[in-house]
């Protein structure tokens, strides 16, 4: 119900004071600000999860610690906000990212990468998506 939803955006944006650092209260919390139509907050709160997993990442380099194994999630995440909130090229870029760190065909990166390819023009490379995409989800 929204009233739960409410109740952990609260939640999520306690964390976010509390654990400033941390990747996935900032990525729950666009999560929470999705889910109760507050898109801008959100592209905020996914940005800086991604920024955060970014500096993870850099940091698993220097010390050979695995931090943050989600930016592709994050990205996609990031994109389908941006594609519904008519950001369509910025979607797309996100999208294209989420694809190329996923390093598997994933099956929900691709049907909204077709998406963003469409209302970017992208048509023959859109058609592309879905039909990979069907393909791999036809069996399901």
């Amino acid at each position: 119900s929204q009233g739960n939803m409410l109740a952990a955006q609260r939640l999520f944006a306690k964390v976010t004071k509390v654990a400033p650092r941390f990747i996935y209260g900032w990525s729950q919390l666009g999560n929470t600000q999705v889910a109760l139509g507050a898109l801008t907050p959100a592209e905020d709160s996914y940005t800086r999860a991604i920024d955060l997993c970014i500096e993870s990442r850099k940091e698993e380099e220097k010390f050979g610690v695995p931090r943050c194994n989600d930016l592709y999630l994050l990205y996609l995440n990031r994109g389908s906000l941006r594609m519904n909130n008519k950001m369509a090229k910025e979607a797309l870029s996100d999208l294209e990212r989420a694809d190329g760190l996923r390093a598997k065909p994933d099956a929900i990166i691709l049907q909204n990468r077709a998406r963003a390819r469409e209302l970017n023009g992208l048509y023959a490379a859109a058609d592309r998506d879905y039909t990979v995409a069907i393909s791999m989800t036809s069996n399901e």
